[in-house]
């Protein structure tokens, strides 16, 4: 958890310095070369992060503003893999299944065009727990994208919720048009919602992720422990080995110590 504020904290002071950094040049090139407001080439390490090829993309300059949205979005893709994309982009009130609960329609202040804040900050949030309770190292890749698509299930499952949250889903059925009668007219069936069914399906998926994570541990453990196990082992053995080889020395001198035996015989004068 703390590497993650750690991470998040580094990210908004970049994100400060960038602002300043946007303010004293014109323009941007993806590839290293920004033009300053006077018209002089310079060195650029806006997009450092990007490994673009400059004949490929080095046509292509920026505004101060259009960089800064861009850099923010490659960023964003970058830390967060497909994750990133998860959220839901808000359509506004109109259109949007959730705004009966969202906040942001109740106070008027719709974010139209943007993500929605509620499942940016819930991605984050579940992200940097399941890091937290996995101990995972941020440079580990394999476990970052299983983290993430743990997150991304949970979005998911909030979203069914959502749904079934609704009045009319309170039974957790719904109608389904099954065919058409004579008349032209639809024929309804009564049917387990799907949106339980995608939350039983993204439990599923859950669960096979949670047992790799797990799986991946135990591995790890028992390797450690193994090695551990022998290297106490080594040693010791070792030590056994020298102690009985000692034993065998000491009894061997004290049998060459000893003085030879003499038999006392009577005789006769």
């Amino acid at each position: 958890m703390k590497v993650i504020q750690v991470e998040q904290q580094e990210a908004q002071e970049e994100n400060t310095r960038n602002v300043n950094y946007y303010k004293k040049k014109g323009f941007f090139s993806l590839c290293g070369i920004a033009i300053t407001a006077d018209g002089q080439l310079i060195k650029s390490d806006m997009f450092k992060f990007l490994q673009l090829d400059p004949e490929e993309y080095g046509d292509i300059v920026l505004t101060a503003e259009d960089a800064r949205r861009v850099h923010g979005r490659l960023i964003g893709v970058k830390w967060g893999g497909a994750a990133a994309k998860v959220p839901l982009m808000c359509g506004g009130e109109e259109i949007c299944p959730f705004k009966d609960d969202c906040p942001f329609v109740e106070i008027g202040k719709v974010p139209i065009a943007r993500k929605c804040p509620i499942e940016v900050e819930l991605i984050a949030y579940w992200t940097a727990k399941y890091m937290d309770e996995f101990d995972v190292d941020p440079g580990n890749q394999s476990e970052i994208s299983m983290i993430t698509e743990l997150a991304e299930l949970d979005i998911y499952d909030y979203r069914c919720s959502m749904i079934l949250s609704q009045p009319e889903n309170a039974e957790l059925t719904q109608q389904i048009v099954v065919g058409v009668d004579a008349d032209g007219r639809p024929i309804y069936n009564e049917d387990i919602h799907k949106a339980w069914e995608l939350k039983e399906r993204v439990k599923k998926r859950k669960d096979k992720i949670l047992e790799a994570l797990v799986g991946t541990r135990k591995e790890k453990y028992k390797r450690d422990a193994a090695l551990k196990k022998r290297s106490e082992e080594d040693p010791s053995t070792q030590a056994a080995e020298l102690k009985r080889k000692l034993d065998e020395a000491r009894a061997k001198a004290e049998t060459a110590s000893k003085p030879v035996s003499e038999e006392i015989v009577d005789v006769e004068d």
